[in-house]
């Protein structure tokens, strides 16, 4: 039969066979559905119609393409994953390898963290845990199961705290904040040295969590950590300097354990055995404790704004107050401190609200009763103005004594003024009533660095402690001044913090009050001999 005019134009175009002409047509590819004349042919889709080969298979080839029943159907695979592709995470694992530095200041009611990206110049105060509280409280909670919990872990329900950690470990005999530990036979020391590497070890893996939180340093980067804890400058002079740089050292060791409860005897036996891994030399650790007065203002010292000189800092916390003296030295290989006097007594803000309670004679009827009472107290020491309505009885003197006794050591065994020009705040050095004294500068930082109740105290101690004998003519007392960049409003609470984050806090960077020794006293007065000479031998 002849082709007609349709199937010679869709053989030519197309290689298109008419039905009838191959029985097995329809096996092979449906009809093109016909056009009106005077249009365009369209070529129908992909779906609908196989496009041709160019070239014929062969026998063998077709034979191969039969379909067998016994033979599994191929799985096809996509080009895109045939093509080879470098993994996200061993991506990130090339990127350098970058120091961090995290510091932390161990109160005795709250602890404060901040982190230091030298790559980036990034420092700023860590929001630690699922709350992102900036203020931690210093103590460990025993749950309903007589089991204590790190700072990371909380109990379904809580039994009591262990609190005031740092003072016991300073000072185990000091009675201030009383007992902390529950009944147990195990030893006074070991136990207060194993439940503070407990508590330091769940700080350490918060403040980890909060680090690799930051775009900056992102979850799998290479990061080479250093931690300063801090301590009190007079402690950092005594043999508690090596009790806390042990308990550091432990708390390291324990910080990539998995958190979870232990007995008070389960941690003493922990503590004992880890004693025994770590390193005979604690320059090895990549933990290290270093003075919190010095701290302060470590990064004062490594901005270029910052002139050499002399300065005193008191830092008024919740349990202690501590204040120190020290002068700023500008050295080729960086900056320098020599710690001329330092001095750390129980006169924090909740401290004297325990006094004060003692004081007024009430007697709460429960825990939670003479907690509500010891917080109004505080508050009241805080923000109740220069004369809050507390009885403290001779607390006020012994506020004034800690003061004198860091000014009159720092007089003894150095002469030179006190700095005044700290980021251009320039006290009067000299008054009109004081003319031959200078005033000196004195810094405050800590959360009780806003009481008017202590800065009445300080400018009240030149007068009331007479002073003029050792040649200082008054006190300019001041909040410590952010540094440039620096914007958080409550900088005064977390400046140990973000000082302890410095890469210039090592032992060789400063020298301790007792490497500074007074000098000799004066020759005592004799009275003139005799001369065998007379008026009356001539």
């Amino acid at each position: 039969m002849a082709d007609s005019r349709k199937d010679r134009i869709r053989k030519a175009f197309l290689g298109y066979k008419p039905a009838d002409s191959d029985p097995s047509a329809s096996s092979k590819a449906a009809p093109i559905p016909e056009q009106p004349t005077g249009e365009p042919i369209k070529a129908p889709p992909d779906s609908a119609v196989e496009k041709p080969k160019r070239r014929k298979p062969s026998k063998a080839t077709i034979e191969a393409q039969a379909p067998n029943p016994s033979a599994l159907a191929p799985i096809p695979v996509k080009s895109s994953i045939i093509v080879e592709t470098k993994p996200r995470s061993v991506r990130r694992s090339t990127a350098p390898s970058v120091d961090a530095y995290i510091g932390i200041d161990f109160g005795t009611r709250f602890t404060k963290v901040a982190l230091y990206l030298p790559h980036v110049e990034l420092r700023e105060v860590l929001a630690l845990g699922s709350t992102a509280e900036r203020l931690l409280p210093s103590r460990l909670t025993v749950g309903s199961d007589n089991l204590i919990y790190p700072p990371d872990l909380s109990p379904r329900s809580a039994k009591s705290h262990i609190e005031y950690l740092k003072m016991q470990l300073a000072e185990p005999e000091g009675g201030t904040f009383g007992s902390i530990l529950p009944t147990t036979d195990t030893g006074h020391a070991n136990a207060i040295r194993a439940l503070s590497a407990f508590y330091v070890a769940g700080v350490i893996r918060l403040a980890q969590q909060a680090a690799r939180r930051k775009k900056d340093l992102g979850a799998r980067r290479r990061v080479t950590w250093t931690v300063n804890v801090g301590v009190p400058v007079k402690h950092c002079d005594s043999t508690v300097n090596a009790i806390f740089q042990e308990m550091c050292g432990v708390a390291w060791s324990w910080k990539d354990k998995k958190a979870q409860p232990a007995s008070l005897n389960e941690l003493v036996k922990d503590y004992e055995a880890s004693l025994k891994t770590l390193p005979s030399a604690s320059d090895d650790l990549p933990i290290q404790v270093a003075p919190e007065l010095t701290a302060a203002l470590a990064h004062f010292g490594e901005d270029k704004n910052t002139a050499p000189g002399l300065y005193a800092f008191f830092d008024i916390g919740g349990g202690t107050l501590d204040g120190s003296a020290f002068r700023l030295q500008r050295q080729p290989d960086g900056p320098k401190f020599d710690i001329y006097a330092a001095e750390v007594n129980s006169l924090g803000t909740m401290a004297v609200a325990r006094h004060a309670l003692t004081c007024m004679g009430k007697k709460p009827r429960s825990a939670r009763e003479r907690q509500t009472m010891l917080e109004r107290l505080e508050q009241q020491i805080i923000l109740g103005g220069r004369t809050p309505r507390i009885v403290v009885g001779d607390l006020e003197r012994k506020v004034q004594v800690l003061l004198h006794s860091v000014v009159s050591q720092t007089r003894r065994k150095c002469q030179t003024p006190f700095s005044d020009d700290l980021y251009g705040e320039r006290p009067g050095l000299r008054t009109l009533a004081n003319v031959q004294y200078p005033v000196i500068p004195l810094f405050l930082g800590g959360g009780g660095a806003r009481s008017e109740w202590y800065q009445a105290l300080f400018l009240r101690t030149s007068n009331d402690l007479n002073q003029h004998q050792i040649g200082v003519g008054g006190y300019s007392v001041r909040l410590l001044p952010r540094p440039p960049g620096t914007k958080d409003d409550d900088y005064p609470r977390f400046v140990i913090a973000l000082g302890l984050t410095s890469r210039g806090l090592h032992w060789d960077r400063y020298k301790l009050p007792s490497s500074i020794p007074l000098p000799p006293p004066p020759p005592e007065w004799q009275p003139p001999t005799p001369s065998p000479v007379t008026k009356d031998m001539v």
